[in-house]
């Protein structure tokens, strides 16, 4: 019984440990970029779209799928930022924490 509460015990600082990783992704924002900059996409961490940024000289070209494309293209660039700088978050905590000590005392 005592290990079934060692393991409920260590869950739930998994689960503190993830609530807080969250908020702190929130306040971070990633921009994803394609064409050379013509296309910008600003994400949040925790991969909301924030704003899109489109130069006005590619709408002149009024090529709806290079458009398309490159909107993308950035959109995939930001959320590969984004889960980067999350993975970053969720191993700052883990290290930080004594979760595997909880797992492993006696």
């Amino acid at each position: 019984m005592q290990e079934l509460d060692k393991v409920m015990k260590a869950m739930q600082s998994a689960l503190d440990l993830q609530k807080k990783a969250q908020q702190e992704l929130k306040d971070k924002k990633v921009e994803g970029v394609a064409g050379g900059g013509m296309v910008r996409v600003v994400m949040d961490g925790s991969l909301q779209a924030c704003k899109v940024s489109v130069e006005p000289a590619l709408l002149e070209k009024k090529d709806a799928q290079l458009l398309s494309d490159m909107v993308c293209c950035a959109v995939n660039d930001a959320i590969a930022q984004a889960r980067e700088i999350g993975a970053s978050a969720v191993n700052k905590h883990l290290m930080s924490s004594d979760l595997l000590s909880k797992l492993t005392e006696k």
